[in-house]
C-alpha cells in the first residue's frame, strides 16, 4: 500500500473516532430526556459504549482473519455505525411508551425503576457500539501485513482514533449548542 494510501486510512480512522464520540454525548444528551440529568444518565450511556466496544472487538478479533477485505468491511461498518447514529432518535421515540411504562410500574421503586430504564437503554445503544467495536481490529488486520511495521501500525491507528474522539468531545461539548427550547 502507498504511503498517501495508509495514511488516508488513518485519516479516515481519526475521523470515526470523531463521530464515535459525537455520538456518545448525543446520546447522553438524548437519554436525559428520560432519565434526568443524572450521574446515572452518564453511567448508562458509557457502560454500553464501553460495553459495546468491547464486544464488537471480541467479535471481530475472533472473525478478522477469516475476511478477504478487512478495509471493505470496516467501510459497510462505518455505514451502518451512520445509519444507526441516524437512527437512535426514532428508536428512542419508538421506546418512550416503554419507559413510560416503566415509569408507571416502577415508579415508587427508584432502584427497580434506574435499572428498567438502564436495561431499555442499553439495549437501544449495544448495537452501534459495538459496531464501533469491531471497527480497530479490522483495521489493524488491514494495516499489518508486514510485522515490522506492527506496532507502529497498530500504534498510530490507535493513537489518532483517540485523538480524534478527544476533538468529537471537544467540538460537540464545548462547540455545540443545541436550538434553543423557548419559544
Amino acid at each position: 500500500m502507498s504511503y498517501a494510501n495508509r495514511w488516508a486510512v488513518f485519516g479516515l480512522f481519526f475521523f470515526s473516532g470523531s463521530c464515535a464520540l459525537v455520538y456518545q454525548i448525543t446520546w447522553m444528551r438524548l437519554f436525559r430526556l428520560v432519565m434526568g440529568n443524572t450521574v446515572f444518565t452518564s453511567a448508562t450511556v458509557l457502560t454500553a459504549f464501553m460495553a459495546g466496544l468491547a464486544l464488537g472487538s471480541f467479535i471481530a478479533g475472533r472473525l478478522t482473519d477469516r475476511t478477504t477485505h478487512p478495509l471493505r468491511t470496516y467501510a459497510w461498518l462505518e455505514v451502518l455505525i451512520g445509519l444507526c447514529g441516524f437512527g437512535m432518535a426514532p428508536a428512542f421515540a419508538a421506546a418512550e411508551p416503554l419507559y413510560s411504562w416503566l415509569y408507571t410500574l416502577l415508579s415508587e421503586s427508584p432502584l427497580l425503576l434506574s435499572i428498567g430504564r438502564f436495561l431499555v437503554s442499553s439495549a437501544l445503544l449495544l448495537l452501534p457500539a459495538t459496531l464501533m467495536g469491531a471497527t480497530l481490529p479490522l483495521l489493524s488486520r488491514f494495516m499489518t501485513q508486514r510485522v515490522d511495521s506492527m506496532g507502529r501500525d497498530l500504534g498510530r491507528l490507535y493513537a489518532l482514533n483517540t485523538l480524534g474522539a478527544a476533538l468529537g468531545a471537544a467540538i460537540t461539548g464545548f462547540c455545540w449548542s443545541p436550538p434553543s427550547a423557548s419559544r
